[in-house]
């Protein structure tokens, strides 16, 4: 179970006769989060294109507990050599949201990483989000 998430439960009996009882009063627990020594991994949540750019969006990732200040944006026309520092193409972003502008027609793959006050940088999100701008 996700970490910082909230789930409420309530039980209803049943008899072997089919017998119904009512539900139970609702209990709700919270999944905790643990201590942070990095940053929470961001997950980009979607994005689109127009002729020559590709916009990102992203959410902070769970249990964050605000040590994120800015993120840094990785791009790469390979979904498995995103992550390098080669590959960075914006830092210091403090939205939720990239513009990417000026590619050419192809796949892009991308990565953003949440980075803490004392510069400790997050994991990116396992799985690089992948978008194309295709051919006219």
């Amino acid at each position: 179970m996700p970490a910082g998430t909230t789930w409420r439960y309530v039980v209803r009996a049943v008899s072997t006769r089919s017998m119904w009882s009512d539900f139970s009063p609702m209990a709700e627990v919270t999944i905790a989060c643990p201590v942070m020594t990095t940053p929470a991994v961001p997950r980009i949540t979607g994005g689109g294109r127009d002729a020559d750019s590709v916009r990102l969006n992203w959410e902070v990732g769970a249990c964050d507990q605000g040590a994120t200040v800015s993120y840094n944006v990785y791009r790469s026309t390979s979904g498995s050599d995103v992550f390098t520092p080669e590959r960075r193409i914006a830092s210091g972003v403090t939205a939720l949201t990239y513009t990417d502008p000026g590619l050419a027609r192809g796949y892009y793959y991308y990565v953003v990483t949440a980075v803490a006050a004392d510069s400790t940088e997050s994991a990116p999100q396992v799985k690089p989000f992948e978008i194309s701008l295709p051919a006219p």
